[in-house]
């Protein structure tokens, strides 16, 4: 009953000077019934909290840390405090109860060197107590704070491949750990080889039928048949993969795939078992995601026209989404898979692929940054001519005059000046020769309708499309 907790928070607010340790510990465990009311409220008792905790034992810090870690409060003092406290406690670690401090200072995102130092010491010291559930949210914590420690990675691997630890965690372990891995900029061949052994007998396309079973929960792991050699087919001809008996939840799979993209480590070997995964599951995919999903398949060589036909109608109803940074990266994953084709296959592709890209880069010409444009730029100067692409470029090309002209004072700026200016960036240079050899003169779109220091996102540039 919320509504109960929050009145007992009330009086707890009013009472908090009285308060004592056990009676704290009880009212954050109740609180984490309505944590987002809670931790408007936790002022006066995390005050409270920070005079009596080193009168705390070492179960009670435990239990209202893991408290205070699902209500999402945090304060820098209680923290200091806890950290002053926490060497008296060393005697009464274990396993358990020091995986809950690390899952409670990752879920708060707070890094405190000497605590972590201290947790690490313990783990060393007695690794062998540790299963493979403990090692998925220590691993996950040092992720998630960036905090390296190699000798704890390294113990990891080692009891992980051991004694076929592997396969006592779930396939969204195993995307934590993946993750975790790629964001310390580590690798380990040994850990990942056995992370796509799984993968490859979990994930398996459906070419075997129903199963005649419930459905499978996502994560939940049932291997189908022994880990295929063969990679995932990339030429331009390959249909769309069949449906997956297992589909991952969604975090997952881009957890996977991000990781063997920052790890370079995204080829068709590695990706066999995600392709299917991110073709039936790209419309629960956010921007950033699609990108990195379209950035994997680039790096991987992954050009079948029905893995980026499909990519393209999901686009078309995203692009609001899209910020100008997230377009950016997803034109230059564009580009560089049509680099990938023969030039009449790029030439074919081009327009189902970029056209709503381009026209909502054209409405939001004003609001990319100038590297970004310049970066935008880049791209378009070398994708293939489409019906899209003079009003992208010439909006482009308006936006970065108007931006010489207002650090001129907003006064005007010729045509020929606009051209000097623009020759001395490589990337507009080349798009403006583009523009001219496909019959666009710099002059037919310079100056712009509305004066400089008018220009917004409705006026910003004339109606290029007819």
């Amino acid at each position: 009953d919320k509504g109960f907790w929050l009145v007992v928070a009330g009086r707890a607010c009013e009472l908090a000077p009285a308060l004592g340790p056990a009676t704290i510990v009880r009212l954050l465990e109740g609180l984490t019934l309505c944590p987002q009311e809670a931790k408007q409220m936790m002022g006066p008792i995390a005050t409270q909290m920070e005079n009596v905790l080193p009168s705390f034992d070492w179960e009670q810090v435990v239990s209202s840390m893991r408290s205070l870690a699902v209500i999402g409060f945090y304060r820098e003092t209680l923290f200091d405090t806890l950290g002053r406290v926490l060497p008296s406690f060393v005697s009464q670690f274990t396993p358990d109860n020091v995986t809950a401090m690390y899952d409670c200072y990752g879920r708060l995102e707070v890094l405190d060197t000497g605590a972590m130092e201290l947790l690490a010491q313990y783990v060393i010291g007695n690794v062998d107590a540790f299963e493979p559930k403990h090692w998925v949210v220590i691993a996950g914590t040092c992720g998630k704070l960036k905090h390296r420690d190699k000798r704890l990675f390294d113990l990891l691997v080692s009891s992980l491949l051991a004694e076929n630890n592997l396969a006592a965690l779930t396939v969204d372990d195993l995307a934590v750990l993946a993750d975790a891995f790629a964001t310390l900029k580590l690798y380990s061949a040994s850990l990942f080889a056995a992370i796509l052994d799984v993968l490859n007998k979990c994930l398996k396309p459906g070419e075997l039928g129903p199963l005649g079973d419930a459905p499978l929960a996502p994560g939940e792991i049932k291997v189908l048949m022994p880990a295929e050699v063969a990679p995932y087919p990339t030429g331009p001809d390959q249909g769309p993969p069949d449906y997956p008996v297992v589909l991952l939840e969604v975090q997952s799979y881009v957890k996977f795939v991000d990781a063997f993209l920052r790890l370079d480590r995204a080829s068709p070997m590695n990706l066999r078992a995600l392709v299917p995964q991110g073709y039936w599951q790209l419309q629960k995919l956010r921007p950033p995601e699609l990108t990195v999903t379209a950035s994997a398949w680039v790096r991987a060589g992954i050009t079948s026209g029905a893995l980026w036909l499909r990519l393209a109608e999901v686009l078309e109803g995203r692009l609001d989404q899209f910020r100008p940074v997230t377009m950016t990266f997803m034109l230059e994953a564009i580009k560089m898979h049509l680099d990938q084709l023969a030039a009449d296959e790029a030439a074919a592709r081009a327009p189902t692929l970029t056209a709503g890209l381009f026209e909502r880069t054209s409405r939001l010409s004003h609001a990319f940054p100038a590297d970004e444009t310049q970066r935008v730029a880049t791209v378009l100067a070398a994708i293939p001519d489409t019906a899209r692409w003079r009003p992208v470029a010439a909006s482009l090309v308006v936006e970065t005059g108007t931006r010489l002209a207002r650090k001129r004072g907003g006064r005007a700026l010729s045509v020929d000046d606009l051209r000097a200016s623009l020759s001395r960036n490589k990337a507009m240079h080349a798009l403006v020769q583009r523009l001219e050899e496909s019959e666009t003169s710099l002059g037919a779109i310079w100056p712009p309708l509305a004066p400089v220091d008018g220009l917004h996102e409705a006026s910003a540039t004339p109606d290029w499309s007819a």
